[in-house]
């Protein structure tokens, strides 16, 4: 299980409250307004940055004791705030991503499965450069899935992709969380999307927690109203059953 209990001071910014845990094939959605804290929660996630009271744990050891090599192992995340290696192939993008991998893994034979999982075998030899924002987008997830961790982190996956990924990606993240028993954690800004992917959701505002629960019981039109600053209503999906948010 990876637990998260922390409060943080990054310059004038300020992590809250911060306390909630994700169980192995748990999809959990971190959601808030725009500078709420959503990438700086997760970057405390993989040890960027260290809480000043609290602390990050994955199955009950402090992500801080681990060395480089173990956190490798363990949780794998999807930033925003990312290098861009342009001159590198979507290959060799996946390559990079088994330098922790045990020395029994067959590297090849994992490179071109997620290759082909990712649809990207006909772009294995293209730079990044050459690649569209959601090839790329598709590159660096398929980076993330040649790791093969426990633990999964994305920064808003979807950004760039069109509705055909996008869903893809959805259906991926809940194969990871059902079938690999992976916890995963998605930062997202849509409603509708938290309500039919995630099982549990976690929201900031200001930088402070001021909700976690199922998507459906947190994410009621008067809770929008009053920390996203959103008039909305909610209407059941005719065939998913789920809560659907309209905006007024």
């Amino acid at each position: 299980m990876l637990h998260v209990q922390l409060d943080q001071s990054i310059g004038s910014f300020q992590l809250r409250q911060i306390e909630f845990s994700v169980v192995p094939g748990e999809v959990v959605g971190i959601l808030g307004p725009n500078g709420s804290g959503k990438s700086s929660v997760l970057d405390h996630l993989t040890n960027w940055h260290e809480p000043d009271v609290g602390s990050v744990t994955y199955d009950g050891r402090d992500i801080r004791s681990m060395t480089s090599l173990e956190r490798a192992r363990t949780v794998a995340q999807l930033s925003q705030r990312r290098h861009e290696p342009f001159q590198q192939t979507v290959e060799q993008l996946c390559s990079i991503a088994l330098y922790a991998a045990p020395r029994d893994v067959d590297r090849s034979e994992r490179i071109e499965q997620t290759l082909q999982t990712f649809q990207l075998s006909s772009l294995r030899h293209r730079f990044l450069d050459e690649l569209s924002g959601g090839e790329r987008q598709r590159a660096y997830i398929a980076q993330l899935a040649c790791r093969q961790t426990p633990y999964v982190l994305l920064d808003e996956p979807t950004t760039y992709l069109d509705e055909a990924y996008k869903q893809f990606v959805f259906r991926t993240v809940r194969e990871w969380a059902t079938l690999e028993r992976k916890g995963v954690v998605l930062v997202l800004h849509d409603f509708n999307e938290a309500i039919a992917h995630c099982d549990r959701v976690v929201i900031l505002s200001d930088g402070k927690q001021v909700g976690v629960g199922s998507p459906e019981d947190v994410l009621t039109p008067p809770f929008i109203r009053t920390h996203f600053g959103a008039n909305v209503v909610t209407v059941k999906h005719p065939i998913s059953g789920r809560n659907y948010v309209l905006p007024l």
